[in-house]
């Protein structure tokens, strides 16, 4: 089974407010460190609801499947319980178009970038493919502004690290928008993925643990 996280959140009473002492308990060695680094989990709780369960008195605990990383986790868990095979897995080596090919890659490399906090990158990406299937022209319209707004425009929520050149001639395609209007954009961004993020997730831990457990489920 691949591995999780456990939350484990114990309330302390404050005078200001009330304060959480964070325990983080790594099952399978999941690359612990870099995610306590990287991750401003206290932040990100003061920030969203998230679903409890009472685990004892004055205690709180929520499963990895809470937490956005943990539900690409998930995914992938799924995918194992439906026999993702050691030459399917390997495959995503071949190439990043491959990897992108693959639901469960797919999954696997969110969870990756996530932990890297470039997620929005794959986002706007996988936004883009969707966006190609638009058959309606006034869907069109707004769901290209509205992926325009969220990762293209400067200072978007979920900006994209694309050059001026290619942002100034996506803002002028949301003049007459077409389904190839984020094309150059899309593509800037899927180099970039594939250069810098992709290699770096061949070498990740998630992604050789997870060769290593189809690889055992064999023998």
């Amino acid at each position: 089974m691949p591995p999780g996280l456990l939350f484990a959140l114990t309330s302390v009473q404050g005078s200001a407010a009330t304060a959480f002492e964070v325990k983080m308990e790594l099952l399978g060695e999941m690359y612990f460190s870099s995610f306590m680094k990287k991750f401003h989990f206290m932040s990100s709780l003061s920030k969203r609801k998230t679903p409890w369960k009472v685990f004892g008195e004055n205690s709180l605990a929520c499963s990895l499947s809470d937490h956005p990383v943990g539900k690409d986790l998930q995914a992938m868990r799924t995918g194992q319980r439906q026999r993702l095979s050691t030459e399917e897995a390997t495959r995503w080596a071949d190439s990043f178009d491959v990897l992108l090919s693959h639901k469960y890659g797919v999954a696997a490399f969110r969870a990756f970038l996530k932990t890297e906090f470039s997620e929005e990158n794959l986002e706007f990406w996988l936004a883009c493919e969707e966006f190609k299937k638009t058959r309606s022209t006034a869907k069109l319209v707004s769901k290209a502004h509205r992926i325009f707004e969220e990762f293209v425009d400067v200072q978007a929520p979920r900006e994209v690290n694309i050059d001026f050149q290619t942002r100034e001639a996506t803002r002028k395609n949301m003049q007459e928008p077409s389904l190839t209007c984020f094309d150059q954009a899309q593509g800037k961004v899927h180099s970039l993925m594939e250069k810098d993020s992709y290699p770096r997730f061949l070498r990740s831990k998630m992604y050789l643990d997870l060769l290593s457990q189809s690889q055992r489920r064999l023998s």
